[in-house]
């Protein structure tokens, strides 16, 4: 955050500047004019947050450069100073939107409370800011994959850019409160953009009208050197802009290849693989029998084996069908095909997550190490566990389902902790009483809430999705479509 201090009296300027450093408040930079002239160029050269302005000037009032700065919309909190209590100063001051108006000498005390009533409103305008930026990227994100299922018009489309040469880039903010930043660098750097939601709120795909070059990269580099962004991956260029929707996801399946980089990094479509490393087609089966037989020393090395393979020509493609082998196997093993443990999402949608959101190698290894504990720990103890569920408590268990199947947290772990029952006996005796496995009845009750609620025109795509318990769009839509035979749009418009 910037302040600027602007009085023709030095004297002023040195106390003010003395109030700044005596105080708690953290400033990135502290400019000082001497007139209003001055005082402009400074805004105009630099993104100033706060402007102490006195009103009695040479060259310019402090009234006149207000009307200036609002003229050309500069949105900069202005505290005015003045020696004199007249009522026309202070219309003027509440005319042009000041934060507020202090009679000199000023009180250290009144200054610190006008700072802090400045702070509060750039703090509410980022936040608003914020949540109209996430709105138009949630919106361009649902067109994208709407336009899956439907040949949308890229003309009547959301997004800005309607021209080939277009690349995409997915980033990821090492903190959410940037967003505003990564704004302003992008409309400092380029004509046209668009930026779309990702896979979390970090994350960021965004659509420039570019080729990659080492300007840009250079340019985007800036972002990682000052602790910005975590990471950015540069997509492969396309000159089709038909292909838009295949490039964008293309470039969101390849992101998670971060893992296999440091933090503040910036990596590029030549720098991974893609279906590069060759895995053995009875993989899963290796992995199933070696579980079978306990030997769990045995399935560990054999799976950092891989690991290790994958990592060394960073093909992510290869892990991702590593982990889902690993994890359907010990499914399978355990679980004895009622593999519902994981999640009521399915495997593929998992593993993607897990890969995106895991620190590095390790923490992935981890997961996958705690889920064989868990699982084998868990089919122990079924085994010795002579006591059945009532179906009383199954039909407990599908009515607070009914109730309850909003929640992103219904999934077979929370329900067995919720109501007291081992994970792996809930899912068998579900499925005997009811007639269909926990996922299978939690994905329907969602599907026909869901198609209620596209009847009403005033809800929007991604909306419907959160309300029936689905964060990712995307794969709300695909499970829709899995369901009904055609995609949320498409319902809708019937």
């Amino acid at each position: 955050m910037n302040i600027l201090l602007v009085d023709d009296e030095y004297l002023i300027r040195a106390k003010l500047l003395k109030y700044l450093k005596d105080s708690t408040f953290k400033f990135n930079n502290i400019y000082e004019a001497s007139d209003g002239l001055e005082a402009l160029e400074i805004i105009r050269t630099n993104s100033i947050d706060i402007a102490i302005i006195d009103i009695h000037m040479p060259k310019i009032t402090g009234i006149e450069l207000l009307q200036t700065l609002r003229s050309e919309l500069y949105k900069t909190n202005i505290i005015f100073l003045s020696g004199f209590e007249k009522f026309e100063y202070a219309r003027q001051a509440i005319k042009y939107n000041t934060v507020e108006y202090l009679l000199k000498p000023v009180k250290k005390s009144d200054l610190y409370n006008a700072i802090e009533k400045c702070i509060s409103l750039i703090e509410k305008s980022d936040q608003n800011l914020v949540a109209i930026h996430e709105l138009e990227e949630k919106s361009k994100y649902q067109y994208i994959v709407d336009s899956i299922y439907n040949d949308l018009d890229i003309k009547n489309s959301p997004l800005t850019i309607t021209d080939n040469n277009y690349i995409f880039i997915s980033v990821e903010l090492f903190h959410e409160s940037y967003l505003n930043k990564l704004y302003s660098f992008l409309e400092n750097n380029f004509e046209t953009f668009d930026v779309i939601y990702g896979l979390s709120k970090k994350n960021k795909i965004l659509l420039v009208n570019c080729i990659y070059s080492d300007n840009i990269k250079a340019r985007f580099n800036s972002l990682i050197e000052n602790k910005i962004l975590s990471y950015c991956y540069f997509n492969k260029d396309s000159k089709d802009i038909k292909k838009l929707k295949d490039s964008f996801f293309e470039c969101i399946t390849l992101f998670p290849a971060k893992i296999f980089f440091d933090k503040f990094s910036i990596f590029t479509f030549n720098d991974i693989k893609y279906k590069a490393c060759t895995l053995p087609n009875t993989l899963k089966l290796d992995f199933e029998l070696l579980a079978r037989s306990n030997t769990s020393n045995n399935l560990v090395n054999t799976f950092e084996f891989y690991i290790d393979k994958v990592s060394d020509i960073k093909d992510i493609y290869a892990l991702k069908l590593l982990v889902n082998c690993f994890l359907s196997s010990i499914e399978d093993v355990f679980l004895e095909g009622n593999g519902e443990y994981l999640s009521l999402i399915n495997l593929d949608h998992l593993i993607t997550n897990l890969l995106y959101t895991s620190k590095d190698l390790n923490s992935i290894k981890s997961y996958c190490y705690n889920c064989y504990d868990r699982l084998s720990k868990e089919k122990s103890t079924t085994r010795n566990n002579k006591n059945s569920i009532s179906s009383k408590t199954i039909i407990k268990v599908k009515e607070y389902i009914d109730q309850n199947y909003y929640s992103d947290n219904i999934n077979l772990d929370y329900l067995s902790s919720h109501f007291y029952i081992n994970s792996c006996h809930l899912s068998s005796t579900f499925k005997k009483i009811i007639g269909e496995s926990l996922v299978e009845y939690i994905t329907k009750k969602r599907i026909t809430e869901a198609k209620s609620l596209l009847k009403n025109d005033d809800i929007k795509l991604s909306e419907v999705a959160e309300k029936v318990g689905y964060k990712d769009y995307y794969y709300f839509s695909k499970l829709f479509k899995k369901h009904v035979g055609v995609s949320p749009l498409k319902y809708k418009q019937t």
